[in-house]
């Protein structure tokens, strides 16, 4: 059976300009990686400042990225809300703006009573009134919180349950969502550092940060994957892992955003409380890195 989707799909940044949408740098960034054979895109992911976007703000992301998105790649659309009722409304807001799935973090600040059964209900209700199809995220980097194999088996058997994501590099863990998941069911890892092992336990793709910064290399390391070529696949997950660490962990999105504008493409600026790095240690670090997959990502764009 055919996945619903698969490959490198990355969570994209949402560009700010003196603390508003920079649709136009949206705009431009699609330009590029519409360049390179992406699976799909997330668009107000974690990578996106999900987090520090209103719901109107959401919906005009949905709609630019849907002009943006070709159509014979995923458009994943981050929805997750604390509240079912909000989460809902945000599955219908990007189901109106043309988006292919929802991508829901599991709901988080009330941690003492987040148990299987309370997410299991959360995701249930959520499935049977989104008019788009559901992927769960297991954002545990960013929730502290982690939905178990069984969980997500369960509702793996939903109709309108299309995938999970999980963001932690829990091979393990990938392993038994793979194995308790029907076979249209897509697995996606979130960790740039162990996309290579992932891929020998079976997911179909990733959904890392600096996928917005080096795609081709991505698509490489998973090419070389499938044609069996073990040894030039490790070659690039070591070439990406470093660079992965940097945008994802160390300095976060602001580290990305940096990143990016280093590259010439357009991170922009953060939404506070986060901020980018200044110093110009860190701009040589990150143009060190970023100049080791350079000509592979420039033989795309």
């Amino acid at each position: 059976m055919s996945k619903p989707f698969a490959g490198v799909i990355p969570p994209v940044v949402t560009p700010f300009k003196n603390d508003e949408l920079d649709l136009e740098a949206f705009k431009a960034n699609f330009s590029q990686w519409n360049k390179v054979p992406l699976g799909g895109y997330l668009v107000a992911g974690t990578a996106g400042e999900s987090p520090h976007l209103s719901a109107g703000e959401k919906e005009k992301l949905f709609a630019a990225a849907r002009e943006l998105i070709p159509n014979d790649r995923a458009f994943l659309a981050g929805i997750g809300a604390q509240s079912t009722r909000d989460s809902i409304e945000l599955a219908r807001i990007a189901g109106a703006q043309g988006a292919d799935y929802a991508l829901a973090l599991t709901p988080f600040y009330f941690r003492g009573q987040m148990t299987g059964a309370a997410w299991e209900a959360h995701y249930r209700r959520l499935a049977d009134e989104s008019p788009i199809p559901v992927v769960i995220y297991n954002g545990t980097p960013s929730s502290g919180l982690n939905i178990t194999p069984d969980t997500v088996a369960r509702l793996s058997e939903h109709a309108n349950v299309a995938g999970v994501k999980c963001g932690a590099g829990n091979l393990a863990q990938l392993r038994q969502f793979v194995r308790l998941t029907p076979e249209d069911f897509a697995v996606l890892t979130g960790a740039a550092a162990i996309y290579y092992p992932a891929l020998c336990v079976g997911v179909d793709g990733c959904g890392a940060a600096v996928g917005n910064l080096a795609p081709a290399t991505m698509i490489a390391l998973e090419r070389a994957f499938k044609e069996g070529d073990h040894s030039r696949a490790m070659e690039l997950q070591d070439l990406i892992a470093p660079l992965g660490g940097m945008v994802s962990k160390r300095w976060g999105v602001g580290g990305l955003k940096l990143a990016m504008d280093l590259a010439g493409r357009c991170g922009g600026e953060v939404r506070m409380p986060l901020t980018k790095p200044s110093d110009e240690n860190t701009k040589d670090i990150l143009l060190a890195e970023f100049a080791k997959l350079a000509k592979m990502e420039n033989d795309y764009l």
